[in-house]
C-alpha cells in the first residue's frame, strides 16, 4: 500500500476524494481542520481552534514556511504528495527540494503563479482584459502615481483594479475608484498605492459581471472541463467591493444560458469551457 501526502491551507475536499481510494495510507498537513473532514491515516495542522475564539486575521497570519516545516516528516515517508490552495511546487527549495519529485501533477508554475507572464503568454491567442505591472517604490511614488494617472485617462472608458503580482483567493485586490470628471485626489492614490509598498503589482481592467470558474482535468494529450462553479466573495455577503474569496456553489449552470450572436445560438457553458480547456492544454498543465 503506497502512502500519500496531502498539504495545502485546508485539505477537507481532497481528503473526501482520498478516503475513497483502497491502495493509499492517506496522511494530511493543513493550515486548519474542519469538524466534517474525513480522518486520515495520519494528520497535522497549524491552527488549534477553540470556540469562540478568534484564531487571527488569515492574510497576517498564514504562513508557509510553517506548512513546510510541519509537513516535513511526512514529507520522507510518503511515496505520493498532492497540493491544494496556499502551497505550490516552487515552494519545495532547499531540504524541501529533494521532496519535489514525490508531487503528482504539475511541478512548473511559474508561468501560471506570476500573474503578469501569465497575462503575456495567452494574450495574443485570448481575449483578456488590459493589464499593466507596476511597483511601487515611497522613493519614487511621484513618478508612481504620475504613470498610472496617464493610463486611467488613456482608459477613461474601464473600470480598473489593482492585485498582487502573485496570490490568490482574492486577497489584496482592490477596486480602484477613479472619477474621470473629477480631479484626482494624489492623497487617495498614494494611500491605495502604498498597501504594495517594494512589491510588484498589477493594475488590470474591470470586468463587471459574475465570476464563474470552470475545473478542467487533463494529461499530456487531452484536456476536459468537468465543472462550472459560481465564485463566491465577500461582495456577496454584504462586504462592498471586496474581492476576498468565500466559497462556491457547483456545480452552477443556471447563469450560462445560450445567447443569439450573428443569427447562431451559442451555448455560455459550452464557449467558457472550451476556452479553460484550450489554455490548460496551451501551457501544459
Amino acid at each position: 500500500m503506497e502512502k500519500l501526502l496531502l498539504m495545502g491551507i485546508n485539505t477537507r475536499v481532497l481528503l473526501d476524494s482520498a478516503s475513497k481510494l483502497d491502495n493509499y495510507q492517506t496522511f494530511s498537513v493543513s493550515y486548519f481542520s474542519t469538524l466534517d473532514m474525513k480522518k486520515p491515516y495520519k494528520e497535522k495542522y497549524i491552527l488549534k481552534q477553540k470556540s469562540g475564539k478568534s484564531c487571527g486575521i488569515f492574510e497576517e497570519s498564514y504562513n508557509l514556511k510553517d506548512l513546510l516545516d510541519l509537513s516535513l516528516e511526512y514529507m520522507e515517508e510518503v511515496d505520493k504528495i498532492i497540493l491544494t490552495t496556499g502551497i505550490s511546487p516552487n515552494d519545495f527549495k532547499g531540504k524541501y527540494k529533494k521532496y519535489k519529485k514525490k508531487i503528482i501533477g504539475n511541478h512548473n508554475t511559474e508561468s501560471i503563479e506570476d500573474k503578469y507572464r501569465f497575462y503575456k503568454k495567452i494574450k495574443n491567442d485570448f481575449l483578456v482584459p488590459k493589464t499593466f505591472k507596476f511597483k511601487y517604490s515611497n522613493d519614487i511614488a511621484r513618478d508612481n502615481i504620475d504613470e498610472i494617472v496617464e493610463i486611467l485617462k488613456q482608459y477613461d472608458d474601464k473600470s480598473f483594479i489593482l492585485k498582487p503580482h502573485e496570490g490568490s483567493g482574492g486577497y489584496g485586490v482592490q477596486l480602484l475608484k477613479y472619477n474621470k470628471e473629477k480631479q484626482l485626489n494624489n492623497n487617495y492614490l498614494e494611500k491605495l498605492f502604498s498597501y504594495y509598498n517594494n512589491q510588484e503589482f498589477l493594475i488590470q481592467e474591470y470586468i463587471e459581471g459574475e465570476n464563474i470558474s470552470s475545473s478542467v482535468l487533463a494529461t499530456k494529450n487531452r484536456s476536459k472541463a468537468i465543472m462550472t462553479s459560481k465564485m463566491l466573495t465577500e461582495s456577496d455577503f454584504g462586504d462592498k467591493d471586496s474581492f476576498k474569496y468565500s466559497g462556491n456553489i457547483l456545480p452552477y449552470s443556471n447563469i450560462l444560458n445560450s445567447e443569439i450572436i450573428n443569427d447562431k445560438i451559442i451555448n455560455k457553458k459550452t464557449v467558457l469551457n472550451e476556452i479553460a480547456e484550450k489554455i490548460i492544454f496551451n501551457l501544459g498543465l
